[in-house]
């Protein structure tokens, strides 16, 4: 039995390896969600890494994934702050994809705002 305060299941962010899942005891139910996410039990470490390399908004959201699984499970989860925010230089290059999105989105909208502004009222 886990103490009220301590969550189930832990995430947060190793500066080398990347988001890690760290279980407060070894229930059959939290090793399959978390595999079923991705994760993968390191034994040397004794915590659940996804794959190298996996990209920021798709850790992101499957921590929300499974997160979401645990609850609906009855059981509670944390996650540090860091496992949503990108570093320094993530953020910058997601400024420029995000400046363009926006652009689009504006043209796309004066596209149709006069496309409605030349339509018959009827």
């Amino acid at each position: 039995m886990n103490l009220p305060n301590n969550p189930d299941i832990a995430f947060g962010v190793h500066p080398d390896l990347g988001v890690a899942a760290a279980v407060a005891d070894d229930r059959l139910h939290l090793d399959e969600v978390l595999r079923k996410h991705h994760f993968r039990y390191s034994q040397d470490l004794n915590v659940y890494l996804l794959p190298e390399g996996t990209p920021h908004n798709t850790a992101v959201r499957t921590v929300a994934a499974a997160t979401r699984e645990f609850q609906d499970a009855g059981l509670s989860a944390a996650a540090h702050p860091r496992t949503r925010r990108r570093d320094r230089a993530q953020d910058a290059a997601w400024a420029v994809v995000d400046r363009a999105d926006r652009r689009a989105a504006r043209a796309a909208s004066l596209g149709r705002r006069r496309r409605c502004a030349g339509a018959d009222p009827r």
